[in-house]
């Protein structure tokens, strides 16, 4: 057996990758001749290979061997297989058994089909009459016969009358039609249809039994209908009715017909669109109008004289004709405090005459706001740039200074903070409270950072132009963004990107931070962007740019004390250990065709070695001459301080490895 042992390279930091070459195996006769290009070689003139036999059931649905990889063979040994199954396309499929194909020949095309005579005849065969040769020629060895006739010389059989008499109407199939209510005549009593199908019947299109007595299957009435009478649907049945008089179309329902109409409606009228009346309009009855009545065309109408007639509405709703006009609607105004004079001394008729005048003093109290909302104002005299201000104390509106340029307060009627804007173009800032946390509609904000349990919270508006910018903040969550509009409800930026919410990261309020030591998110009760630091096993030396990963002290790019893993299915390792051991035998010979191995202390300061450890070993430099057929064929860990390693010598003479020889050893345990 000839062994190269893989070759490892090592990448930066934990990155590494192995890389094995070509490994071959001969069993047999001449086990040293190996051909390159051949993985494994068996060579006997007396043996061969056994492969692996299974039941049915191992390659099935829940064995063993069911998801096995693509590639593999198994020897079925169920009775009624005894054959081989190959794993392809996710499948086990059966290996063909070719012993049913002969060199018998049927040609298609370009494709040559093989078949036996016993599978073709299964295929193709018709009884004792048609013969497939060992060519492949299809012939009629038998006789063919038609109602006891046999082929004349071109293989045609002529038809006589009787073959197909079964393929007439039996010899009772007769019809007698008799002549009676409905059927005039007929050709004759009794038609044979086997004969002459041919028959003629002449129907009294005159009776009644021709007439339909039903129309989508409602019955028609029996009354016999009069001149321009049409059937119309009683609820039971078709019955003819009179629309109107034989000199009128227009539509009727009703017992009796209005003088010089076009259409008359006993019943009730829905009309969904416009109703135009070219004439008068005449109603018997009363009139409601459910929109507004217009009278249109007013200026080019004469009206009557007056007669001192008005409209008016009753209890009812109803439009009246009242005969005198309501009773004078009169006014009268004292000379007092705020009023001068008047125009008219004593009672002014507004029924007759609507001038009036009055003259007030403006300078009296009574005609200065003294109340706001039915609350009070009070009288002191306010100072330039004062505003009015609500005293809950005294219960008034007083005199007081702008907060022009400060900031205003709010509590906001709900939880969501896109109504938290900042109005008024003269404040900087506006604080809002959110709803009471013990009030109604309390809870987490809505439209705010995500992530937040508290139900007390504020969040103050700073206002840019038509910009808005917010500052949240809760029991342990601080969180910034810019809306779009000083109006709520305040909208998210129209631009590209939109800007989205942005949280401040917090730490324990006890937490010193070291140099050089990693943050990372941690939760000491309920926060969502807190921070926290263990510089002793994560630790940044940015001097050096070294990492370090268990100790505050890194001596690499990645220093990692302790166990690691690489990739998703890695294996946890403890570590890697690289060193150069020397050989100290003075006469290490290895024999033609033959291996030899010896066990090579590590250098002191070596941390102990784990006897499940991967070794790696190469020399330092080439072991013998070019194309001596030398290789380390293995190496283990033999003891905590000891490799031992394993050398193949390939070639037809004895090789001695020189004392002193060094060799490059990566441990990975």
């Amino acid at each position: 057996m000839t062994v190269l042992r893989y070759l490892p390279v090592l990448g930066l930091g934990l990155l590494f990758s192995v890389r094995a070459t070509a490994q071959q195996m001969k069993l047999g006769l001449q086990p040293t001749l190996l051909k390159k290009e051949a993985l494994l070689e068996l060579n006997s003139d007396s043996q061969g290979l056994l492969l692996n036999r299974v039941p049915k059931s191992a390659i099935s649905a829940g064995g063993p061997l069911f998801s096995a990889t693509d590639g593999m063979f198994v020897y079925v040994t169920d009775p009624g297989e005894k054959c081989l199954y190959i794993k392809a396309n996710g499948a086990w499929k059966k290996v063909a058994d070719f012993s049913g194909i002969t060199t018998d020949n049927i040609p298609e095309g370009a494709t040559n089909l093989y078949f036996t005579q016993a599978r073709a005849r299964a295929a193709f065969s018709a009884g004792n009459g048609i013969n497939i040769s060992a060519a492949g020629v299809i012939s009629n060895t038998g006789v063919l016969t038609f109602a006891g006739r046999t082929p004349d010389a071109t293989g045609n059989i002529a038809p006589a009358a009787t073959d197909y008499a079964s393929f007439y109407l039996p010899w009772a199939s007769k019809l007698t039609l008799t002549a009676g209510t409905g059927m005039k005549t007929t050709t004759t009593a009794t038609k044979d249809l086997n004969i002459n199908p041919a028959f003629t019947i002449d129907a009294d299109n005159g009776s009644a039994i021709w007439n339909a007595n039903k129309l989508a299957s409602v019955p028609v009435s029996a009354i016999a209908p009069a001149a321009n009478q049409v059937l119309t649907f009683n609820g039971t049945q078709w019955e003819p009715k009179a629309p109107a008089g034989g000199a009128g179309n227009y539509i009727l329902n009703g017992t009796s017909t209005q003088a010089g109409a076009s259409f008359n409606i006993a019943g009730s009228g829905d009309i969904g669109g416009s109703l135009q009346v070219g004439g008068n309009a005449t109603m018997s009855g009363n009139a409601l109008l459910m929109g507004r009545l217009t009278l249109n065309s007013l200026a080019s109408a004469t009206p009557g004289a007056a007669n001192g007639k008005v409209l008016s509405l009753n209890a009812t709703g109803d439009v009246i004709v009242t005969q005198t006009l309501p009773a004078t609607r009169k006014i009268k105004l004292v000379a007092g405090s705020g009023v001068i004079n008047f125009g008219a001394a004593g009672e002014q008729d507004l029924s007759a005459d609507r001038t009036w005048q009055i003259g007030v003093d403006s300078f009296k109290n009574i005609w200065n706001a003294n109340r706001i909302q039915n609350n009070a104002v009070a009288t002191t005299a306010p100072a330039d740039g004062d505003v009015l201000k609500w005293n809950a104390a005294t219960q008034m509106y007083t005199p007081a200074e702008d907060i022009t340029g400060g900031a205003s307060y709010g509590t906001l009627g709900s939880r969501d903070i896109r109504n938290a804007d900042a109005p008024d173009e003269r404040y900087r800032m506006k604080i809002w409270q959110g709803p009471s946390p013990s009030g109604t509609g309390a809870g987490t904000v809505q439209y705010g950072p995500l992530g937040t349990s508290a139900f007390a919270w504020s969040v103050l508006a700073f206002r840019s132009g038509d910009y808005t910018t917010h500052l949240y903040f809760d029991k342990n969550t601080l969180a910034i963004r810019e809306w779009e509009g000083s109006q709520k409800p305040l909208a998210p930026n129209t631009g590209t990107p939109i800007n989205p919410w942005y949280k401040v990261v917090t730490t324990y309020g006890d937490n010193t931070f070291t140099a050089g030591g990693l943050l990372f998110g941690y939760k000491t009760s309920d926060a969502s962007t807190e921070t926290a630091q263990d510089a002793g096993n994560l630790f940044w030396d940015n001097t050096n740019k070294e990492l370090g990963l268990g100790t505050s002290n890194p001596q690499a790019t990645l220093d990692v004390n302790g166990d690691f893993k690489m990739g998703q299915n890695g294996t946890v390792l403890n570590g890697m250990i690289k060193f150069q051991m020397t050989l100290a035998i003075s006469n290490f010979t290895i024999n033609s065709q033959k291996q030899g191995m010896t066990n090579i202390t590590v250098p002191a300061g070596t941390p102990a070695l784990s006897t499940d450890a991967t070794v790696m070993v190469s020399p330092v430099a080439d072991l013998g001459t070019t194309g001596n057929g030398l290789a380390i064929a293995w190496a283990r860990v033999n003891s905590g301080s000891q490799i031992r390693i394993c050398i193949l010598n390939a070639s037809t003479s004895n090789y001695t490895v020189p004392n002193g020889t060094k060799f490059n050893v990566t441990v990975i345990q």
